[in-house]
């Protein structure tokens, strides 16, 4: 399943909602309420600014979207709209736990972010058919490779901010998740590149992780009906 930002056309009124699709490409549900944006207070409105503009332009490339032809007429599950819109404040009751412990000896730079997967789990659902991104694959065999980690669901691995230090056990569909035309656990790292991460830094990646992975969850389950 996938999503991205549309405008639809409620006859009295346009709105940018986030849409979602099956494997076909085939729409099967929009959010319940149109898309709101919240920025991250360290990007300042410059950033706010930047994301509402990314969102805007994936919209405004798409064709309109009537509500009426949308399949069902109705957008998709309130308590699923509702949990990805808690998600998405940022609200610490809606996140939960972050098991993505960072570690490893260092001074905490960013220096270049790189994803480094372990063997995919059994349930093999992870994206990327078990390598790195493209972009950070250079660095791949200059890193320690991880021990193996617990299987979970999809493809698991370490994200690197140097080559002593990691972030655990992070799914791969968090790393590459895309919002907008950008993949937000990659962006928000190297936007930080010879920045020291401090502990509020660090505990607010892990809630990003936990967020997108959180987020793809609660997608595969948004499904209308076709007819």
């Amino acid at each position: 399943m996938s999503w991205n930002y549309r405008i639809i056309d409620h006859a009295t009124h346009l709105a940018l909602h986030e849409v979602h699709y099956d494997r076909r490409g085939r729409v099967t549900g929009w959010s319940a309420v149109p898309t709101s944006f919240v920025g991250d207070p360290e990007a300042g409105v410059a950033g706010l600014a930047g994301d509402l503009a990314r969102a805007l332009n994936d919209a405004l490339n798409r064709p309109v979207l009537k509500r009426a032809d949308l399949p069902g007429d109705r957008p998709s599950p309130r308590t699923h709209g509702e949990a990805l819109r808690r998600l998405h404040l940022m609200e610490d009751a809606a996140i939960g736990d972050t098991p993505y412990p960072f570690d490893g000896e260092g001074d905490n730079v960013v220096v270049k972010p790189t994803f480094v997967p372990n063997s995919p789990s059994p349930a093999g659902r992870g994206r990327g058919g078990g390598s790195a991104p493209e972009e950070t694959r250079d660095l791949t065999d200059a890193l320690p490779h991880p021990q193996p980690l617990p299987a979970g669901e999809g493809l698991i691995g370490r994200v690197y901010i140097n080559p002593t230090q990691y972030f655990d056990a992070v799914p791969e569909i968090a790393w590459g998740f895309p919002i907008g035309g950008y993949t937000p656990a990659q962006k928000w790292l190297k936007d930080r590149r010879g920045r020291t991460l401090g502990w509020d830094d660090i505990r607010h990646y892990q809630k990003i992780i936990r967020i997108l992975t959180e987020t793809d969850r609660i997608m595969r389950k948004i499904e209308l009906p076709l007819d």
